[in-house]
């Protein structure tokens, strides 16, 4: 390192002022700091020394105190500018002398206290709790520094940055030096006394290793994150699992900031299996947020990108508010940044939604529905005078449905358990089946009458009050007792003891087409889009194409009648009497896998194809929740052209099926239905009761779906 530029290095650290010649501005690369000079006591001569200046502002540095050619008189600087030399024994050896260190990040270098309780203010600071004799004279240096000011002229770089543009500097920033400097910055980082390494010439070199080149310069990471824009940043963090986004949140504040963005979290939100928000209610929430919006400084032609990010509500870095100009004549100005985004699209959240508190609600939700030991909130409603059933509910219009052997149709509030309508004197026989649209106020029900009546319910939006049921038409045409329902926008499909099933127009409530095959009473179907699926107490599974009015193919592999089957993309779930869970591809018409567990016969089943879902109930009075995971292998034949290759043919379909909750002693006799949302299982049984377990008790979970 030059000559030059050592003084001024030492003339910055310790505040020295430069020599007479040298008042004018030394250009050596550093920053201009404007101190209050303090002046050195006229005895103190630092080493002339290259390498001797070096090692003495290396020590002062790390630990405070000086390690000249003069050990026994370390410079200790006070406010005044003096210098006071502390005593020591320059007899012992150098590796036994003992030298008090502090953390000089966390400690700035003052003067001596001049207060009457200045020995009690540094009590505590000493290994022993008490300083006196070379320990309080090395504490004297250090005092705790407050929490830096922004913007302040007078803050210090830490030691260590200082010296790291030292050996920049001096080693032409290449970053190779040679094995004395290895052993300096080994000694700087470890701590340890210079009698370890060998010692040449009179002020105590290190010996020169001119055959080892190593890096002197310490390993600092490089953030890239802090010199992204924003908005790529944020899509960087947003590919974070949860516990990656835990660990970065401690690793600095601008880091922290990017992890608490409401953009991350909805990202994170979003890509959870089966996790789903009501997108209307909330955009309806967003819009009833009342807190006071950030504010922003904006020019009449631009606005700013670089946001604070600390703001939460709404999402900062996640806009580029570099495309939306605020023109206007006016001077700069501050205004909500609100005024300046852009609205959400349609069907997409907004970031205005606390993300992080929806996401750690919905993974508190999740953690109940696994828990073994977590008991739900029970409530029963017994108002139904015989066997239940059938059900259905919405919680996004807080609206459960259910019928009954009594020949009555009820509906309550799913959120209180009130009775708010008994519709009854319609049916003739007992409600077997029942289907409801709450956001139209449609629904269609069937009976043992053979009858389906189609209705109009007005009021079922209301969050209390009466609900009027309206006969819109009664169809007719089943033989037998109407087992099971399926609805769309397009279709009314129905299935009957009679072995048929009836598809009708939705739009005309016209009879389109008659579809038979089954041998036995069709007990279930499922519908999607233009195809039917009927389960059958024969045995049998039949998918029908409702566009060609024909047969597509008939599923076998249950070795009794079927009794309950739901239709989810290219997967068909099938329960029966013969105790078991079938998996199906309806593309293919194979068994993917068979699921056992329950003991009798499985009555019902909901499933939910976005998160895997499936709950089954049966008559053995127990309701299971299984988490199916699908996935897809490479189907491998050998090649056809004789090179005794292989080839990929297809792809092969794989389902585990998991068991992760079982109710049971909620019911005393057989369950009948079942249904589930985010929160609830709601089930009906022959001992006349319907149950509804909450999990979400506590929970703000009216977004989930």
């Amino acid at each position: 390192m030059d000559t030059p530029l050592m003084d001024e290095i030492e003339r910055r650290v310790f505040f020295r002022s430069p020599p007479a010649h040298q008042q004018q501005t030394f250009n050596s690369g550093l920053p201009t700091i404007s101190r209050p000079q303090a002046q050195v006591q006229p005895s103190y001569s630092p080493p002339t020394t290259r390498n001797g200046r070096l090692r003495m502002l290396t020590s002062f540095l790390s630990t405070g105190s000086s390690s000249s050619s003069s050990p026994s008189h370390p410079i200790i600087i006070t406010r005044s500018g003096e210098a006071e030399p502390e005593t020591a024994d320059a007899s012992l050896p150098r590796s036994l002398r003992h030298v008090q260190s502090f953390e000089t990040t966390a400690y700035s270098v003052i003067g001596i206290p001049t207060s009457p309780n200045a020995k009690e203010e540094l009590n505590g600071l000493g290994r022993g709790g008490v300083m006196d004799g070379s320990d309080a004279a090395a504490c004297r240096l250090f005092k705790p520094q407050p929490p830096p000011q922004p913007h302040n002229p007078y803050q210090h770089s830490t030691p260590r940055k200082i010296l790291s543009k030292i050996f920049g500097i001096g080693n032409g920033g290449n970053g190779s030096v040679r094995g004395k400097s290895k052993r300096m910055s080994a000694r700087r980082d470890a701590d340890v006394d210079d009698a370890d390494y060998p010692l040449d010439g009179e002020e105590g070199e290190l010996i020169d290793d001119e055959a080892c080149f190593v890096d002197a310069k310490e390993i600092y990471g490089f953030d890239i994150l802090s010199q992204l824009p924003d908005e790529l940043a944020l899509h960087v963090v947003s590919q974070l699992d949860l516990h990656s986004l835990i660990a970065c949140l401690s690793v600095c504040r601008n880091w922290r900031a990017l992890c608490l963005d409401a953009q991350v979290w909805r990202d994170l939100f979003m890509h959870e299996k089966g996790w789903k928000v009501n997108t209307a209610l909330a955009a309806w929430k967003a819009s009833q947020r009342t807190p006071a919006p950030p504010f922003i400084t904006y020019s009449p032609s631009t606005v700013s990108r670089r946001l604070s990010l600390s703001f939460t509500l709404p999402s900062l870095a996640s806009r580029r508010l570099s495309q939306y100009s605020v023109t206007s004549s006016n001077p700069p100005m501050t205004r909500p940044l609100s005024l300046a985004l852009p609205t959400w699209d349609e069907g997409i959240v907004p970031l205005s939604l606390d993300w992080k508190a929806l996401y750690m609600t919905r993974r508190e939700l999740e953690q109940r529905w696994r828990s073994k030991t977590y008991k739900p909130q029970s409530l029963r409603l017994s108002d139904h005078r015989d066997s239940v059933y059938c059900l259905e509910f919405d919680s996004i219009h807080n609206v459960l449905v259910t019928g009954s052997r009594d020949k009555t149709i009820k509906i309550w509030s799913l959120a209180t358990g009130e009775l708010r309508q008994t519709l009854k004197d319609h049916h003739s026989g007992s409600v077997l089946c029942l289907k409801v649209i709450a956001a139209e106020g449609f629904m269609v029900s069937g009976s043992s009458d053979r009858t389906i009546i189609v209705w109009d319910l007005n009021g079922l939006g209301k969050t209390g009050g009466e609900v009027t049921g309206t006969i819109k038409r009664v169809l007719n045409g089943h033989a037998g007792g109407v087992l099971d329902l399926r609805v769309d926008e397009n279709w009314i499909v129905s299935c009957s003891k009679d072995a048929v099933v009836r598809v009708w127009s939705r739009h005309t409530l016209e009879p389109y087409c008659d579809l038979m095959g089954h041998e036995g009473p069709v007990n279930a179907v499922g519908l999607q889009g233009d195809q039917v699926i009927s389960a059958s107490g024969d045995g049998r599974m039949i998918l029908w194409d409702l566009k060609t009015r024909s047969k597509v193919r008939t599923f076998e592999g249950h070795d009794r009648g079927l009794a309950c089957v739901e239709f989810k993309g290219d997967h068909i779930i099938s329960g029966s009497n013969d105790r078991k869970i079938k998996i199906w591809s309806a593309s293919t018409g194979e068994c993917l896998h068979t699921v056992s567990g329950h003991d009798l016969l499985v009555r019902a089943i909901s499933f939910d194809a976005a998160s895997g879902k499936l709950i089954s109930a049966s008559y053995d009075k127990t309701v299971k929740v299984w988490d199916l995971e699908f996935s897809e292998t490479d189907q491998i034949a050998p090649a056809q052209d004789g090179s005794g290759g292989e080839v990929v043919v297809g792809k092969k379909k794989t389902v585990t099926a998991t068991c992760v909750r079982e109710f049971k002693d909620y019911h005393t006799s057989h369950i009948f239905d079942v249904k589930f949302d985010a929160r609830r299982v709601v089930s009906s049984s022959h001992d006349e009761s319907i149950v509804i377990l909450d999990l979400g008790e506590d929970l703000d979970t009216s977004l989930f779906l």
